[in-house]
């Protein structure tokens, strides 16, 4: 656990290989917290590796965002806490692979980051990324979002990731899939 004090609000961040049932109540609120502000939201999602965003889920929102949490629970993560709660969370499966995408082997592919917006702007985004990338030292880091999610694809370029591939409306008409990955330790050119 490290502990970074940002804007005078003492964040502590916890490295975990699997998630403690000790925090599945504040996970469960995040991403039913932030689930509308993905594209598509969370609730419409069968998984967190879902590769076809066209596939409709069928269940009711209120049981979908529970498959996707049950498909969190396979991962890793990193969770932002103050005072005990969590406000955060960047989750990771390690070795992933995708369809269409030559990706090495040893890779550590973020899947989901969730920040509650009471602490947004304070730099826990950037620190999971810092967390993760000395943590996974030999491997090559990716991760996908949609094209107009400006703040990530912002940040994920300041930490010198490149934009690796494109799926062309995916999400919707004009919305496209990009995938972009950072290569560490011996894998860096």
């Amino acid at each position: 656990m490290i502990n970074a004090n940002l804007s005078k609000i003492s964040i502590n961040y916890i490295l975990l290989d699997k998630l403690s049932e000790k925090y599945y109540d504040d996970i469960l609120q995040l991403i039913t917290l932030t689930d509308k502000e993905f594209c598509p939201p969370l609730s419409s999602r069968v998984s967190t590796t879902q590769e076809n965003f066209h596939l409709n889920n069928k269940n009711s929102e209120e049981n979908s965002i529970f498959l996707y949490f049950k498909s969190l629970l396979k991962q890793s993560f990193i969770l932002a806490s103050v005072n005990y709660n969590v406000v955060g969370f960047l989750s990771y499966i390690k070795n992933h692979t995708i369809t269409d995408v030559d990706i090495i082997r040893e890779n550590a592919y973020v899947s989901t980051i969730c920040i509650n917006p009471d602490y947004r702007r304070r730099g826990i985004t950037n620190c999971f990324y810092e967390k993760l990338e000395t943590d996974e030292n030999n491997k090559l880091i990716f991760t996908r979002t949609w094209n107009q999610n400006y703040s990530h694809i912002n940040l994920l370029i300041k930490r010198n990731y490149e934009l690796i591939h494109e799926i062309v409306n995916d999400r919707a008409n004009g919305i496209d899939t990009v995938y972009y990955a950072k290569k560490l330790g011996r894998f860096a050119v």
